[in-house]
């Protein structure tokens, strides 16, 4: 958590840093959940820092070190991560297809964290390949999960892919989406503030 903190911070290579050593230090402790759960969580710095390479070999070693223990949150956890980089890597059904199965496999835990998050993953998998309609109808989902829970770390995000799918709506039918996304902008910026 502590690289997370750095990241939003400003310090992104100390967060690089700070990861590795919890990496390092989950290894030394042999203890599988720890690994795991220190291997997501490094995925998730890679992931906001656009590093796709990095995002699918830490989740790749998270889902093969969860699903030998039996650690079905993080299997779930670090599919959505790997599926995010496969869609980054030119698979986007098949990316999309993990993401989808990590998001359900997710909830089937029990867990309700992340699920704004998560859908706003997806909503710019989406985006990025063109599934428009998919991409608003999944931030329309996760927006509402933040008025309901107060989840809101990564609420100005969504705003911002709203805004982007937005344009993109306005682009593929010809009608102009232009105040719907600046307005999504700047509540996006708000929200950051």
């Amino acid at each position: 958590f502590e690289a997370r903190a750095l990241w939003l911070l400003g310090y992104p290579e100390q967060a690089v840093r700070q990861s590795q050593a919890s990496v390092t230090l989950a290894r030394g402790l042999a203890h599988p959940f720890s690994l795991a759960y220190a291997l997501t969580l490094a995925a998730i710095l890679y992931q906001y820092r656009r590093e796709w390479e990095q995002v699918q070999v830490q989740a790749e070693a998270a889902i093969a070190l969860a699903t030998e223990h039996g650690f079905p949150h993080w299997v779930a956890m670090s599919t959505i991560f790997r599926g995010r980089a496969v869609v980054e890597h030119g698979r986007a059904t098949d990316g999309i297809d993990q993401m989808r199965w990590g998001i359900a496999a997710m909830r089937d835990t029990g867990s309700g964290i992340y699920q704004s998050y998560f859908p706003a993953l997806l909503a710019e998998a989406y985006l990025h390949d063109g599934q428009i309609e998919e991409g608003l109808a999944t931030v329309v989902e996760a927006l509402a999960f933040v008025e309901r829970t107060e989840e809101r770390f990564y609420e100005a995000e969504v705003w911002r892919l709203k805004g982007e799918l937005a344009l993109r709506a306005g682009e593929k039918d010809k009608r102009g989406n232009g105040e719907e996304a600046e307005e999504c902008f700047l509540k996006a910026i708000a929200v950051a503030q």
